[in-house]
């Protein structure tokens, strides 16, 4: 057996590792809130900088339940986490974990809700945020986003590879596009996927409350910068004036398939 098949066992079988760790960490973070009277965990998945945060809350606020966390980190400070004095079996979990390791997840009344962005939009929202301050930080966050370097998490692959696993009938999507254009339809549409009973005054008020004036206004009068940061511009195509040539069409020569299908180009 040649070296560099030896060296692929080993990167397949460490990766297969992680993926079944994260799975198992997942599992017992749920598990963990049974104790506290929490039995319907609710994960809301995609890669960073695509809206999880905002369906997060907005999804929690609908249904009247407490964003807990980020799933798999017990103590983690999640920068989603509001509504605690909400009373409700449900509640809801952050997620940027893959598929796979979501597939793993053990929960008998568990839901998985999903978001997808333009991944042009999510280089302009990614440079700002994970790579604030650095040296071509735009061409970073493109470079991880193009390039699939053989590993578990969501920073080891593409952002086709990340998403392509979600785009399965099975699993609510909604596009962070159609929530900014009509949030009502597009999570009554996710929450009847999801087959979660929501009552529609429930989901205007939660949009409305929701809004990013609104939430924005709330977090200065609470002085929280860091939320005020995590929010930004909360818009579509700022990649129009935001993102360079080169790594506009970086970003659409590899991930034109997957952009294809989601009505990203055409």
């Amino acid at each position: 057996m040649s070296k560099v098949t030896m060296v692929s066992l080993y990167t397949n079988f460490r990766n297969q590792r992680r993926t079944q760790r994260h799975g198992r960490k997942i599992s017992e973070h749920l598990k963990s809130f049974e104790d506290k009277g929490y039995d319907s965990p609710i994960i809301v998945a995609g890669y960073p900088k695509s809206g999880n945060t905002w369906l997060a809350r907005v999804v929690a606020e609908a249904i009247g339940c407490p964003v807990l966390g980020f799933a798999g980190l017990r103590e983690h400070d999640e920068i989603a986490m509001e509504g605690l004095e909400r009373t409700s079996r449900s509640y809801v979990l952050k997620s940027h974990h893959t598929r796979d390791m979501l597939d793993l997840v053990c929960h008998p009344n568990l839901k998985i809700l999903t978001i997808v962005r333009d991944p042009r939009d999510v280089a302009v929202s990614g440079k700002h945020y994970l790579f604030k301050g650095q040296n071509d930080a735009e061409g970073k966050m493109v470079g991880i986003m193009t390039h699939c370097a053989g590993g578990a998490g969501w920073d080891r692959r593409s952002w086709s590879e990340y998403v392509d696993q979600f785009l399965d009938p099975c699993m609510p999507m909604a596009r962070y596009e159609d929530m900014l254009e009509a949030p009502g339809e597009s999570l009554q549409q996710l929450f009847r996927e999801a087959q979660i009973p929501v009552d529609r005054a429930r989901i205007a008020a939660a949009i409305e409350n929701q809004s990013f004036e609104k939430a924005r206004q709330r977090f200065e009068n609470e002085n929280d910068p860091a939320k005020l940061q995590h929010m930004r511009q909360g818009r579509a195509g700022a990649y129009k004036k935001e993102l360079s040539d080169e790594n506009r069409l970086r970003l659409t020569r590899s991930l034109a398939p997957t952009m294809v299908d989601l009505n990203y180009l055409s």
